[in-house]
């Protein structure tokens, strides 16, 4: 198979992963609010750390204006990365109206990046036909898919299986003897 077929053969797994998720999303994309426990906390988080964002903060880690003004340590402890993906998404519109049409956004972004993220690390020890099978298996496993997503919004949890896929893929590459791929492990 010649480089271009290979490509080629990539890209139309990417965009299957890419459609697959969109699909998967659609009742979260279209909802005006969608459900999940946590998801008016993370419309709050949102709200603040995209306000303080826009304001010139570059890392708001304590969010100024929660609990009536008193403000609270949020970032202090939790991780930001999906919250500046909200706050990029959000940008073009009012911050008010936006924030949980961009969290669901987000959410379908995460579900669509852990696929990519999955099929490129399966795809170095398996075929590309079969990592693309164990990458939408992936996106629709139960926890993952399901509970992370419309039951919990647990949206740093939904991010984190991202992660993972990535993590494994560097740690093969620097086995393989290519040490450029440390600097990925410490971002």
């Amino acid at each position: 198979m010649s480089m271009a077929q290979k490509q080629a053969l990539c890209l139309s797994h990417l965009a299957v992963i890419v459609g697959i998720g969109l699909f998967l999303t659609i009742p979260l994309l279209i909802s005006n609010t969608p459900s999940g426990h946590d998801f008016f906390f993370h419309v709050m988080f949102s709200h603040h750390f995209t306000e303080q964002l826009w304001q010139g903060e570059l890392y708001p880690r304590w969010m100024q204006n929660m609990n009536a003004g008193f403000g609270s340590p949020m970032f202090f402890f939790y991780a930001p990365f999906p919250y500046y993906v909200t706050s990029l998404i959000s940008l073009p519109f009012n911050i008010d109206n936006a924030i949980s049409h961009a969290l669901a956004i987000s959410a379908s972004l995460a579900l669509i990046t852990s696929g990519i993220a999955a099929y490129f690390w399966l795809k170095e020890f398996t075929s590309a036909q079969f990592a693309l099978i164990i990458a939408l298996i992936y996106m629709v496993l139960p926890y993952h898919f399901v509970v992370e997503i419309y039951i919990r919004f647990a949206f740093a949890e939904l991010w984190a299986f991202v992660w993972m896929p990535l993590i494994l893929l560097f740690s093969l590459k620097i086995r393989d003897g290519k040490s450029s791929s440390i600097l990925w492990l410490y971002n």
